[in-house]
Parts: C-alpha cells; structure tokens; sequence
C-alpha cells in the first residue's frame, strides 16, 4: 500500500504560505502454513517534509502472531 499527501497554505505560529507533503508506504505478510502459521510481518516507511517545521524519516517493522488462550 502507498499513500501521498500534500498540502499548500499552511498557517502556523512560524508565519504562513506553509506547504507540506507526506509519503507511506506499507508492505505485509503473513505465513499461510507451518509451524508459525498466522505469523504477520510488516514494515511501513514513512517520509514528511514541511516547510515550517522539521522534517522525518521513520521505518517500522512489525511482527504479530495470534495466541489463541
């Protein structure tokens, strides 16, 4: 999955005319069989760029597994 945002006009307390983007992207899977079946991983990146405030670069990775109790 990938997502892109992007906005003009910004009003902050460091004045206005700001503009941002943002960009994520997720990709995923899950074992269908085995021993770790079930088992989710996952990792997202997501890049942020303003023009009034800082800048970030994140990635994540995500394990899951179902525990049936």
């Amino acid at each position: 999955m990938t997502r892109y945002g992007h906005g003009d006009n910004a009003t902050t307390k460091a004045g206005s005319n700001g503009k941002e983007w943002e960009r994520d992207t997720e990709l995923s899977y899950t074992l269908q069989s085995g021993p770790l079946k079930n088992l989710s991983l996952r990792v997202n990146n997501a890049t942020n760029r303003r023009s009034f405030n800082s800048d970030f670069d994140q990635t994540r990775v995500i394990v899951s597994y179902p525990l049936s109790l």
